[in-house]
């Protein structure tokens, strides 16, 4: 296989006459008709603005639709296809989606077979007196995502809007709160805020030295537009990892079901990056370690600790999680606290 450099975009298409930049139309009006052109390779930064001129009617048409909503994550098609889930973030009230090409995710990316099934997770969450965080995490898909700058990232964090690859999608997460007001797209983007990428991923506590910034995704330098800081992180960690750390456990996972039993110890600093759970190889728990019948989907379930506290996530499984029998999305798990994963495996938290 023929591997091309990233920022190849595999399905450019040009219109059938090299004279004319305009595609023409069927006799409905509805559907462009390309044919095949060479690829060309293009910077990160500007595939992503191309994405977003494209969509814009359909952002700010959404952002209006979705006025009693406070966030929203967009899919960007390079085929033309659009798809967005919207929240509304409290300070009670965290939230989690899933991207992939699964139905059941909540943004079900299907036009490129690359994507896993299950890809990512965007979660937002509020702290209090400040911005929300908008915190997105790879679950250890096979082709990753992208960074505008066009560095390959498992886990970013920040507190405005952004913009990811994934695939052959632009992913934009915004708060809605009239950054789409512009009448044209270019105006729109220029007016964005711009974006700079703090690199935390090798600070391993706190106290770490002040870290670079990265000044190649500020649009206008002397301009006075508000600035996001998209701070790259450590992602989800492998089991195999696990043992490496020198911080003491701070509680045991307890899985029991189908003739077995299971104990794995996690550190703070494993269950801050994540832990996925599932019968597919890239999870931490699950295939050789402990594996699972196949009611349970390839990744089932993610335990993560952040500010909001420890908290279990459905990753848009086929048969789904039950905590106190109620089926769920995210919950908050305390010492003692029980999840029914498919109706078939018992998992027990119980803290050191």
């Amino acid at each position: 296989m023929v591997k091309r450099p990233f920022g190849a975009l595999l399905d450019i298409m040009t219109p059938d006459s090299p004279d004319n930049n305009k595609s023409r139309h069927n006799p409905l009006g509805s559907t462009k008709i390309f044919t095949p052109a060479r690829v060309v390779s293009l910077p990160v930064s500007t595939w992503i603005r191309q994405r977003f001129i494209e969509h814009f009617e359909n952002l700010k048409t959404l952002s209006g639709k979705e006025e009693n909503r406070s966030h929203i994550v967009a899919a960007l098609g390079e085929d033309g296809s659009f798809s967005y889930a919207s929240r509304m973030v409290t300070e009670k009230k965290c939230t989690d989606i899933i991207l992939g090409r699964h139905p059941s995710c909540q943004i079900a990316l299907q036009a490129d077979p690359s994507i896993s099934l299950r890809h990512l997770l965007v979660r937002i969450y509020h702290r209090p007196k400040q911005k929300p965080i908008v915190k997105i995490l790879d679950l250890h898909s096979e082709i990753g995502f992208y960074d505008e700058s066009g560095t390959k990232v498992t886990a970013l964090k920040c507190e405005g809007l952004f913009f990811i690859k994934v695939g052959q999608y632009a992913v934009f997460i915004f708060e809605n709160d009239n950054v789409l007001t512009p009448l044209d797209a270019l105006d729109g983007w220029n007016n964005l805020p711009s974006r700079e990428i703090i690199d935390m991923r090798a600070q391993d506590t706190p106290q770490a030295p002040k870290p670079h910034i990265n000044p190649r995704l500020r649009l206008v330098a002397e301009d006075e537009r508000p600035i996001t800081f998209v701070t790259r992180v450590v992602g989800p960690m492998h089991l195999g990892n696990l043992s490496k750390t020198d911080e003491r456990a701070i509680g045991f996972l307890l899985i029991s079901g189908n003739t077995m039993d299971h104990s794995i110890p996690f550190s703070s600093a494993a269950l801050a990056r994540g832990v996925l759970i599932g019968r597919y190889t890239r999870c931490d728990i699950g295939y050789q370690e402990v594996p699972f019948s196949i009611n349970i989907s390839r990744i089932q379930l993610m335990l993560l600790l952040d500010e909001t506290g420890f908290w279990a996530i459905d990753t848009a499984s086929t048969n789904g999680n039950l905590f106190q029998n109620k089926p769920f999305h995210s919950i908050l798990l305390n010492d003692g606290a029980e999840i029914s994963m498919a109706n078939e495996y018992i998992l027990r938290w119980r803290t050191a």
